[in-house]
């Protein structure tokens, strides 16, 4: 049983940005690990330190399938939103159907 790298006791001076990159470098799991492209696009490695972190393949994965989740219920929620539309226009012209019909029921 190995212990995970985000569990490993640091020396103060390693920055928290040190600790990432070794973190992502000592996964076990291939796709939880950065490989040599990843790595080199790093923060630590480009000294950029504005940019954004790279993502690992899992993470890359989980963001993809949180994405597609929220496009769903955008269109699930659209769909909905057409639906009552329609509901309310059916409505609307129900009641003036009634309406023509008591009126035309009335002058006859």
């Amino acid at each position: 049983m190995a212990i995970e790298p985000e569990k490993w006791h640091y020396p103060q001076y390693v920055t928290p940005l040190a600790k990432d990159l070794i973190c992502k470098l000592c996964r076990i799991s291939q796709i939880e690990r950065y490989d040599a492209k990843r790595a080199l696009q790093h923060p630590w490695i480009t000294r950029r330190l504005d940019e954004k972190i790279p993502l690992t393949a899992s993470e890359e994965i989980q963001m993809f399938n949180q994405e597609q989740v929220f496009q769903k219920c955008i269109r699930v929620l659209t769909f909905m939103s057409i639906l009552k539309k329609e509901e309310q226009n059916q409505d609307q012209n129900g009641e003036r159907c009634v309406a023509l019909l008591n009126k035309g029921i009335k002058t006859l």
